[in-house]
C-alpha cells in the first residue's frame, strides 16, 4: 500500500513521493512501460522511493523523525531556499520515471525519449523547453536529470 508523502513529513507510515495513478498517467500519456497490475505498479513505485533513499541529497531532513529522505530543509535553488514542505516536482516526477527505469530494465526494453505525447484524444509533439519553463526539466526525461537540481553532485557541475 502507498502511503504518499506531501511535505509535511510526519506520518511514520509515508513511503512514496507519487502513487500509482501518477505512474499510469506517465505510462500513458508519454507512452513508457508500465506494469498492468496495480500491486505490481506499487511494487516498482517503493522500489524507486527506497533507491533514493539511498541517494545523497542537498540539505538535511526537514524532521528527525520522518520516514523519507523528503522534505528536506537548507536547499538553496536560483538564490532562493526552498520551503521546508516541499516536495519538489522532480522529486515526484523523478520517483515515476525511475520506477519506469526499473521496470524497464527488469524486462530488458530499453527506454527511448519520447518526442509526442498523446492527451487521450490526439498525438502531441513534445518541446523540451520554452521561455517559461527553460531551469526546469521536461516530465518525461529521465530520473537522474529530475533529481539532478537536489542532489550532491560530489564535486562536478555541469558548463553551459
Amino acid at each position: 500500500m502507498i502511503i504518499v508523502e506531501h511535505g509535511q513529513g510526519t506520518d511514520p507510515a509515508a513511503n512514496s513521493y507519487a502513487d500509482a495513478g501518477s505512474l499510469r498517467f506517465h505510462g500513458e500519456y508519454y507512452g513508457f512501460p508500465v506494469p498492468a497490475d496495480e500491486a505490481s505498479q506499487v511494487e516498482y513505485l517503493l522500489k524507486a522511493a527506497r533507491a533514493m533513499d539511498a541517494m545523497r541529497w542537498k540539505g538535511v531532513p526537514a524532521s528527525a523523525g520522518q520516514p523519507l529522505a523528503w522534505p528536506r530543509d537548507g536547499i538553496v535553488l536560483a538564490g532562493e531556499f526552498l520551503s521546508r514542505t516541499l516536495i519538489p516536482y522532480g522529486i515526484r516526477h523523478g520517483q515515476v520515471m525511475l520506477a519506469i527505469e526499473l521496470y524497464a530494465d527488469d524486462r530488458g526494453i530499453e527506454l527511448v525519449e519520447p518526442t509526442h505525447c498523446f492527451d487521450g484524444k490526439k498525438s502531441v509533439p513534445l518541446t523540451r523547453s520554452t521561455g517559461a519553463f527553460r531551469n526546469h526539466p521536461p516530465l518525461w526525461v529521465a530520473s537522474r536529470t529530475q533529481f539532478a537540481d537536489y542532489l550532491v553532485m560530489r564535486g562536478l557541475t555541469v558548463i553551459a
